[in-house]
């Protein structure tokens, strides 16, 4: 009677611990489409505005902003031209190109370099919500592919200032829909196979389990086996260390050479455990720049709505530094991107150290934005004085670059009585930020942009 009551309730348990495996994978299924798809899809429009602010952080607004068609031919013209032929054959995009706000809502065409279907000089453009943000001075990329005469494509969209700080023309870079597509698609292709694949093993598991037989539970073990795999090569696309995927896999394995039911408990488990910090590695990737490890412009996007939700509260408290590389397009002109490159980790490594990385944000080419709550001007003065210090010592000693390592840099902290938003502060800090970097250039003697902010 006892070996009966034994085999029934041995059988209950592992009919309950089977729905549990189909249900959990079925879930995990659902969620990592859904959590996977979104951060790709922010990895990739944060790849197309990264394009779009450097070139537009290369090009010198009152000079584009000069330039009409019968100016093709001079000095200034092939500056522009040659900037963006340089993004045209060296970066992932169909095409690049200039625009201009003709004022009344609609837009034209500027400087194109595309070898083929170059569009005329003043001819209109297509019109997209990310394009009116642009103009109105903040980088943006469509959410959703648009069709114009020349193909259908997501673009991103980013504001070239002149020295007033106005909006001189806008750089944009356009990506066949079909390629952003395709690389979605892919992803979700290979979640989806895997989440049947589980589930198939989750009904399968069912079957072999309801056989009561020692034999097929070892087939079952097996499909788990196989399944195990499967999340191995999900984190190997993932990009999780090798360390990681082995300690996993140990794991794993000793559990499913375990010859008691028990241990099919302790394999779901690790898998869903998994698979959540699989997820949580994407979403950590969609916020972190990949030149320089900072945050990237999404993660600087969102710390800008928790601080306005909480100035509505009543509750904000925080202050913001806007820093701007000294001497970029020299670097690149004089000594290659690559020294460019080296210097925009530098500025993010000293930047760090004095305002912690968690704080620092890369949003655009050259730009960088710390954001601290309760942090008063004497604690930014002090780490005024560590970056001095820290960039100080970088120009002591050899490097790739020989050109100066300089930082210009404003703030400003939130006062609730005048500062009606966010933008507002960062509008003080910014014109900070200007009247340092024109101070910088008069004491560098760099007399071409002396009269320029």
């Amino acid at each position: 009677m006892d070996k009966e009551f034994r085999r029934s309730l041995s059988f209950t348990y592992l009919v309950i611990l089977t729905c549990v495996l189909v249900f959990v994978t079925m879930s995990m299924g659902m969620l990592i489409v859904e959590r996977s798809d979104e951060a790709l899809k922010k990895l990739m429009k944060d790849q197309m505005l990264s394009i779009s602010d450097t070139a537009a952080s290369m090009i010198d607004g009152d000079t584009l902003e000069a330039l009409g068609p019968e100016d093709e031919g001079t000095p200034e013209y092939a500056e522009v031209m040659d900037t963006l032929t340089h993004f045209r054959d060296n970066m992932n995009t169909t095409y690049i190109y200039c625009l201009r706000d003709a004022g009344d809502g609609s837009f034209t065409y500027g400087i194109d370099p595309s070898l083929e279907n170059k569009a005329e000089f003043g001819a209109p453009a297509v019109v997209t919500d990310a394009l009116i943000e642009a103009s109105e001075g903040r980088s943006a990329a469509t959410d959703l592919p648009y069709t114009n005469e020349y193909g259908r494509f997501y673009s991103s969209y980013s504001p070239v200032m002149d020295s007033d700080g106005n909006v001189a023309g806008i750089v944009a870079a356009d990506f066949a829909a079909e390629w952003f597509d395709r690389q979605v698609k892919a992803l979700e292709r290979t979640t989806y196979m895997m989440g049947v694949l589980a589930l198939f093993m989750g009904i399968a598991l069912v079957y072999f389990i309801t056989r009561k037989n020692r034999k097929q539970l070892r087939i079952v073990k097996g499909q788990l086996n196989e399944l195990a795999e499967n999340v191995d090569t999900l984190m190997i696309e993932m990009g999780a260390p090798s360390d990681e995927r082995s300690r996993y896999e140990e794991r794993i394995k000793s559990e499913l050479f375990d010859e008691g039911i028990d241990s099919l408990g302790e394999v779901i488990l690790d898998m869903t455990e998994e698979l959540h910090e699989q997820i949580e590695v994407v979403r950590r990737q969609a916020y972190v720049d990949g030149l320089t490890g900072v945050k990237n412009k999404s993660a600087y996007l969102d710390k800008v709505s928790e601080l306005e939700e909480s100035a509505i509260r009543g509750e904000a408290d925080y202050a913001v530094v806007v820093f701007d590389l000294n001497g970029l397009k020299e670097i690149n002109d004089s000594f290659g991107h690559e020294c460019g490159d080296l210097a925009l980790a530098d500025a993010a490594r000293v930047l760090s150290e004095a305002f912690g990385k968690e704080n620092v944000y890369r949003i655009g080419g050259d730009e960088y934005i710390a954001v601290a709550e309760h942090l008063t001007e004497e604690m930014i003065k002090d780490c005024f004085a560590v970056i001095d210090s820290a960039t100080e010592e970088i120009n002591s000693r050899e490097r790739d670059y020989v050109y100066p390592l300089g930082i210009s840099r404003g703030y400003a902290v939130y006062d609730p009585d005048t500062d009606g938003d966010y933008t507002e502060v960062f509008r003080r800090a910014d014109f900070m930020m200007y009247d340092d970097k024109e101070a910088y250039y008069k004491r560098v003697g760099d007399r071409r942009r002396r009269n320029r902010r």
